[in-house]
Parts: C-alpha cells; sequence; structure tokens
C-alpha cells in the first residue's frame, strides 16, 4: 500500500514537472513606437533641396511633434507611439527660407506660410518680398496601433527598430509663376530698371490644406530684362517672372500693377495699369501678364548702355499724378 503511494506521488511529479516546464518565447520590446519611412518625390519643386522639415498633428489638430531637419529629403525615417495622425512636410529649414513667414504652428487649423514684409519703409505695409520656393508633402489619416508596435523574439542586428510601413508621397508646388511682360513706348527714356508691384494678391496659404488665404498683398519686384524692338532704340520690352502665392479666390477681386520708372532727366514716373482682364492662365500654378505703356520722350536714353541698372531704386518719395490707363 505504502509503495503503491510512493509510486502514485513520483508520477504527480514527474507529470508536474512535465507541464510546468513550457516557457514563452523571450522577445526584445523596442521603443514602444511604430518606425515608419517616408519617401517623398521632390521632382515638381524647382529648386536647391538642403533636406526636410517634419510637422506631425493629432487627429484633433494639436501638435504632436516638429521632428529635428532631416538632411535627406527623400527618405525620412520617424518612430510613433500608438495614435491618430496628420503629417505636413516642406523643403528645408524655416532658417533656410528667409523669405517666408510660418506662423501657427502650434495647432494643424492655423499652421500657414506667407511672404515676408517688405522692410523698405518707402512701401506700403502690404508690400512683401517675392517669397522663396516651397513644396508641400501631407500623409493624411495615419492610425498606429498596437499590432504596428514590434516585439522581437531575437535581438535586432545594432539595435535597429524594423521599418513597419513605406509610405510614397509626391511634393506638390505651392508657388505661382506671373510672368509679366510690360511693352514700353519710349523705353529709352528710363534710368533705371523701374521697382515694381503687383497689388492685391493671396497673403499666403495654409500648410494642412494648401488653400490660400485672402488677404491682398502688393508683391514687390524690379521688372529688368530690357530688349529693345527689332528696329528700334527707343521702343522695347521689360519683364519678371515672379513668384508669388497667386491669386485670391474672390473672382470679383481687381488686381493693379504699378511701375515706378525714373526717367534719364531725374524725375519720377509711376504707372499703374488695372491687369485683372489681362490675366492669361498658362496651366494651374503659370500666368501671364502682358501690357502696353508710354513714357515721355526724352534724349540721352537709348542704345546699349543708358543706366539700366537693377539695383536703382533708392530715391526718396515725390508726390506725382498717376496716369490711369
Amino acid at each position: 500500500m505504502k509503495g503503491n503511494l510512493t509510486k502514485r506521488i513520483l508520477y504527480l511529479l514527474i507529470l508536474l514537472l512535465n507541464t510546468s516546464c513550457c516557457f514563452d518565447d523571450l522577445y526584445y520590446e523596442n521603443d514602444a513606437n511604430c518606425h515608419i519611412r517616408l519617401n517623398i518625390d521632390w521632382s515638381k519643386i524647382d529648386t536647391r533641396l538642403n533636406g526636410a522639415s517634419v510637422y506631425i498633428y493629432h487627429r484633433d489638430g494639436s501638435l504632436y511633434k516638429v521632428l529635428p531637419p532631416h538632411p535627406n529629403p527623400y527618405t525620412l525615417d520617424m518612430a510613433l507611439p500608438k495614435g491618430h495622425y496628420d503629417l505636413v512636410v516642406h523643403n528645408n529649414t524655416p532658417y533656410e527660407l528667409p523669405n517666408l513667414n510660418f506662423g501657427g504652428h502650434e495647432h494643424a487649423e492655423t499652421f500657414r506660410v506667407s511672404p515676408v514684409k517688405n522692410q523698405n519703409t518707402r512701401y506700403d505695409l502690404r508690400s512683401v518680398l517675392e517669397p522663396d520656393v516651397i513644396g508641400l508633402a501631407h500623409l493624411s489619416d495615419l492610425e498606429v496601433t498596437e499590432a504596428m508596435i514590434d516585439y522581437y523574439p531575437y535581438k535586432p542586428d545594432s539595435w535597429k527598430n524594423r521599418i513597419y510601413k513605406d509610405f510614397t508621397l509626391s511634393a506638390e508646388p505651392v508657388l505661382h509663376e506671373v510672368e509679366i511682360i510690360a511693352h514700353v513706348q519710349f523705353l529709352s527714356s528710363v534710368a533705371g530698371a523701374p521697382p515694381s508691384e503687383l497689388q492685391n494678391m493671396a497673403g499666403g496659404v495654409m500648410m494642412m490644406t494648401k488653400e490660400k488665404y485672402d488677404e491682398g498683398l502688393d508683391y514687390h519686384f524690379i521688372l529688368n530684362g530690357r530688349k529693345f524692338d527689332s528696329g528700334s532704340t527707343t521702343n522695347g520690352t521689360i519683364s519678371k517672372k515672379l513668384k508669388c502665392f497667386g491669386f485670391r479666390e474672390n473672382q470679383q477681386e481687381r488686381y493693379r500693377l504699378l511701375m515706378n520708372f525714373k526717367l534719364v532727366n531725374g524725375d519720377l514716373h509711376p504707372i499703374i495699369i488695372d491687369v485683372t482682364d489681362k490675366i492669361e492662365k498658362m496651366d494651374d500654378f503659370k500666368y501671364r501678364i502682358r501690357i502696353e505703356c508710354s513714357l515721355p520722350e526724352m534724349s540721352g536714353g537709348g542704345g546699349g548702355d543708358s543706366g539700366f541698372d537693377p539695383d536703382v531704386e533708392d530715391w526718396e518719395n515725390v508726390d506725382v499724378d498717376v496716369p490711369m490707363n
């Protein structure tokens, strides 16, 4: 009897040992983030790329994180914890785009970009400088779940985290190009390239939606590239391909071109023209404006060297009657 009891206890011990030695596999936990990669095509953006900046927002629009500037604009790796996100990427860094003003980045609905104000006090407060080239890429409604966070059954090489998913994005242009061509009768009377403004243009765009916001701004630039008509030493054209945030959404707006000519006798001769009906749309991002104007005829100009200097713009304000064409 005693021997049978001993055998039963021994059998139960062996059975217990056999059933209690089943261990789970050992897992190496990562940093509790999902690692993703953005592959960005910048071919539509005509500028030098020095890197990229990434802004990450929660689904409620609040800012989660601004990533450190990434030196490789084409391939960007990042880690995100569990949650819902919207991402926006632009070329370079704000510091490398000094003619752009980035504001309201604390929330997705207020994040915007606009041209910087013209600091020259001779111009109106609406006057802005030609902006730097910027392109935007977006990744919307990205959900990171618990299942997307890896636990490794082996020790990863050099502790590099596995990329869970690649996303391919295309950066889209934001700026518009407006080619302005002014044919001037007696262009030979001009002593310098005229400081000019294209007035009442769009104030900028919202970074997350690319929607324009309706603030009328005046883009300051220099009309240059003088070219006399064939067989003429007096009449010719000046032109400019202006980068800007385009025309305003309100179809009732009027647009004006202001040209501040300085004549060879030292007089100022500003001309302002309503160009609203002269806007030609070439494609979604390119426009052309052609205008005709005339200056007083005077001697001392013409030929190949009439002091047509694109940097000549520092004269004092003088009240002059403006002819309306």
